[in-house]
């Protein structure tokens, strides 16, 4: 059996954790465009609390999947299913979900020493970020749009506009239009990511898009998420860059080809469709950097 230390460390989902700073870069970039200087300190800790937020939205969803038995019955991919520590180690239950609230704890700390420093102007965002983070598991869940939604608006609107409000003092048209790009895109990685679990989220009481709709919505939704994050990414470019930038756009339009042939491909064979899920990740990861990067090297 796994000690409990290596079970919550699994359950905080360590590989996913890298997410989270490519909004902040993408934020942190908007706040450059403006901002005279950026206070590399409170971009650290910024960053502290993404990452907090997003240790805190795994480790409960961890917690709530045990305690429904839904990881029991998933279908584990290296991309979805949970991590499967608990049902290894059910002893560490409680640690798990200790972790999951200090881990909010922090980055409430964190965002009201930045609402006391800074202003209340940050307080809708701080309040709404910590909404999503107790209610995604238990309530959003069974809510179609509300769960395709909410993961996109946390990691995009959210982080990327927080990101620019606190360092440079206001919300430009950059970091409202370069929000959108990760919104498109993580709200796609986890609507990807439930196509192998439809059944046993279906079981454990869950209502997401697919369950509600079906297969052939949720390739439909996927495209045309794909497709807005694409052109999204490509505004940005144009509009805040130089046009040399624009081919920085090249990897993710190759990999959204292939992700879209791959779910025209997909019959029901979950294995066929597990690279696609890895291009996803890829994806998700280098469009918003690539764009981060793209901006502030401009």
């Amino acid at each position: 059996m796994p000690s409990t230390a290596q079970t919550v460390l699994q359950t905080m989902r360590p590989p996913f954790l890298v997410l989270a700073p490519t909004s902040i870069l993408v934020g942190t970039a908007a706040a450059a465009s403006s901002a005279t200087e950026i206070n590399l300190i409170h971009v650290a800790l910024i960053t502290i609390a993404a990452i907090s937020a997003n240790i805190s939205v795994n480790m409960l969803n961890e917690y709530s999947d045990f305690k429904t038995e839904l990881d029991l019955n998933t279908a584990r991919t290296p991309f979805s299913g949970g991590s499967g520590a608990l049902p290894s180690n059910p002893d560490a239950l409680r640690a798990v979900v200790t972790g999951g609230v200090i881990a909010l704890l922090i980055t409430l700390a964190i965002g009201i020493f930045f609402l006391t420093t800074g202003g209340w102007s940050l307080a809708f965002i701080g309040l709404l970020g910590a909404a999503i983070i107790l209610t995604y598991t238990d309530w959003l869940n069974r809510y179609p749009l509300a769960c395709l939604f909410a993961p996109g608006i946390s990691f995009g609107p959210l982080m990327v506009m927080g990101t620019e409000l606190i360092l440079s003092g206001q919300v430009s048209m950059q970091g409202a239009v370069t929000g959108l790009v990760p919104l498109f895109l993580v709200s796609n990685l986890l609507l990807l990511n439930q196509f192998p679990d439809i059944d046993a989220d279906r079981e454990a009481g869950r209502n997401h898009l697919l369950i509600q709709y079906g297969i052939d919505t949720g390739k439909q939704v996927y495209r045309i998420f794909g497709l807005a994050a694409l052109l999204t990414t490509l505004a940005s470019l144009y509009l805040f860059a130089t046009p040399i930038w624009l081919l920085t756009a090249l990897p993710s339009t190759l990999l959204i080809g292939m992700i879209f042939r791959a779910l025209n491909d997909f019959d029901g064979n979950i294995e066929r469709l597990v690279p696609a899920m890895g291009q996803n990740v890829v994806l998700t990861l280098i469009t918003p950097t690539l764009l981060g990067l793209a901006l502030l090297l401009s």
